[in-house]
């Protein structure tokens, strides 16, 4: 195996790393908020999380409440995702020029929609 490969594979494997502890500790973040005191341990969340169909310390509303978090989470980030091809559409189609007048436009349409 080349070098190239292996620094690939290698940071790959370290921004799937990156991600997921992000993801779980903005879940356990907005799990913290709601439960207060309440909050089970954070190894428990993470444990549940990374296998939901493993036996877990969890009750079955805290299970209910990390999966709300995670899934409000990977929401913003698909949103996010979707934005940002609907910004290189919409540049390579010379239909914008910068970013601010992506999110102007963007903005306008969203306030349009409620």
């Amino acid at each position: 195996m080349d070098g190239t490969k292996f620094n690939r594979r290698f940071l790959k494997m370290l921004l799937k790393m990156q991600c997921e502890k992000e993801t779980l500790d903005c879940v356990i973040h907005e799990m913290r908020a709601v439960l207060g005191e309440k909050m089970p341990e954070e190894d428990a969340v993470r444990a549940y999380l990374k296998d939901p169909g493993k036996k877990t310390t969890l009750t079955v509303g805290q299970q209910v409440l990390a999966m709300d978090k995670l899934l409000e989470d990977a929401e913003v980030n698909f949103h996010m995702i979707c934005d940002m091809v609907r910004y290189q559409n919409m540049k390579e189609a010379g239909m914008v020029h910068s970013v601010d007048e992506f999110l102007q436009l963007l903005r306008s349409g969203r306030t349009q929609n409620e």
